[in-house]
């Protein structure tokens, strides 16, 4: 892999700290990039040795004897995230600290900040030439990334995307949900399209209904000026589960490529339409600091939408969601149609599931119809599981590191374009308008009692 100066845009924030840091290290431990440099900035007041500090803190029980080889090569300098003046004094940082050490100039900005400043980063960035726009011949590559959530509604998003399409191309550009780079979220479109066992059945023909289920036994783990102000349908719904709506109900791209994939997502987003749901907020969530003491931010949803492509008209695509639950799990269920009942003897049976769960346990179920031994007729569910873990033996890399790797590959498959983010936010704002119900749920529940009402309603039955 070619050298790499790494800057981090709010450096001293909890993402930095609890993914950047460790996932640089383990880059650098790995030997994925050899000849590097690692520059914070943030607003706060510290100096390099701090930052050093807050970094060694960041990565211990990697390797002892790794950090003391990274140090000299991890700096910080303080900027105003809409200040050019400080870009500038930044940017004369990164140049000496390249020459320094050799360096070609090959940089990643990850802008770990709120989405407020994304425009005047960016035009920053641009002003002070800390991020070129010539990527052609031999010039270095400069790329930037933005972390989610991207925006607060379609037109945040929009401003957004045509402020960056001012000043930089959009090869340049990531826009990160950091699902696409786990391992069986990259698995979901080849897993459909090279098993003609699911391809021939994945459609309205076959299928009864779809979940998708991201459930948190945390709550704000000290994010609650930021939570509050964006809550669960912004938090989630709007990246981490439309995203994986879009892999599960996209169809076959013209090209396995990163552009053949954000074509047939953003079709699927395009077609969305929420139905009905409701929302969630769990007891004492105003006790939380930093929460205002009458808020109505949700903090669960239960959506019911459908996907109004040919292939999916008539089944419901099931969104539940949400914070301080009874378990931790990221999963989605597809629920196949029963067979008609030929065998009048045995015409009692479950329908066939497949699960692919992607948290706690990456796995993938298929829950088939056998004999229940001892009996002449009795029909009973089996699990055929494959657990990736397991299979592989072998540790898989976290997101952010396989992230960050890709995105030194100039893999954009690992980016959200800028239209998937805006039909998704547009998503988003639709439920807004539909001034769905909040509702009160006890903590490390199922959420609330209302759960019950809507899957009967729907004839559903929430898997676990």
């Amino acid at each position: 892999m070619s050298d790499c100066t790494f800057v981090i845009l709010g450096a001293t924030g909890d993402l930095a700290k609890r993914k950047l840091m460790p996932a640089l290290a383990k880059l650098i431990k790995d030997e994925k990039v050899k000849n590097y440099a690692i520059i914070g900035a943030a607003n706060s007041d510290i100096s390099d040795e701090q930052f050093q500090e807050r970094f060694n803190n960041a990565v211990l029980g990697l390797d002892k004897d790794l950090f003391p080889l990274m140090r000299p090569r991890i700096f910080y300098q303080r900027i105003g995230f809409d200040d050019l003046e400080s870009f500038n004094i930044l940017g004369s940082k990164i140049a000496e600290i390249e020459k320094r050490f050799a360096l070609s100039g090959n940089r990643i900005v990850y802008v770990a900040a709120p989405s407020l400043y994304y425009c005047p980063i960016t035009q920053c960035l641009a002003m002070s030439k800390i991020v070129q726009r010539d990527q052609s011949g031999d010039a270095p590559w400069q790329r930037i990334v933005y972390e989610k959530p991207f925006g607060v509604d379609q037109q945040s998003a929009r401003d957004i995307n045509h402020c960056i399409a001012t000043w930089f191309d959009e090869n340049q550009i990531y826009r990160v949900d950091h699902y696409l780079t786990k391992e069986l979220v990259s698995s979901i479109v080849l897993v459909r399209f090279t098993n003609i066992i699911f391809e021939p059945l994945w459609n309205s023909n076959y299928i009864d209904y779809v979940e998708i289920i991201l459930s948190e036994t945390l709550g704000l783990e000290g994010r609650g000026r930021y939570y509050d102000s964006y809550g669960v349908l912004r938090d989630v719904v709007q990246n981490h589960a439309m995203q994986l709506l879009s892999l599960i109900a996209m169809e076959l791209p013209v090209k396995l490529s990163a552009e053949g994939i954000q074509d047939q997502k953003t079709e699927v987003l395009k077609n969305v339409r929420v139905e009905e749901g409701f929302l969630g907020q769990y007891e004492d969530y105003h006790n939380e600091p930093d929460v205002a003491p009458n808020s109505q931010t949700p903090t669960f949803s239960c959506l019911k939408m459908a996907v109004e492509t040919p292939r999916w008209r008539g089944v419901p695509f099931y969104i539940k969601a949400g914070k301080k639950l009874d378990r931790k799990d990221t999963s989605i269920h597809i629920k196949f149609k029963n067979v008609d009942c030929t065998l009048k003897e045995s015409c009692v049976y479950e329908s066939d599931y497949l699960t692919i769960q992607i948290e706690p346990n990456a796995t993938f179920s298929l829950q088939l119809n056998t004999k229940l031994p001892g009996t002449l007729y009795g029909v009973a569910p089996v699990q055929l599981t494959f657990n990736h873990d397991y299979v592989f033996r072998s540790a898989t890399p976290e997101s952010y590191e396989i992230l960050l790797e890709q995105i030194m590959a100039g893999e954009q498959s690992v980016s959200v374009r800028f239209d998937e983010i805006e039909y998704a936010w547009a998503v988003i704002d639709s439920i807004k308008n539909m001034n769905l119900p909040l509702y009160n749920y006890k903590q490390l529940s199922s959420g609330p009692d209302e759960l019950k009402d809507f899957a009967r309603n729907n004839k559903m039955r929430w898997r676990v």
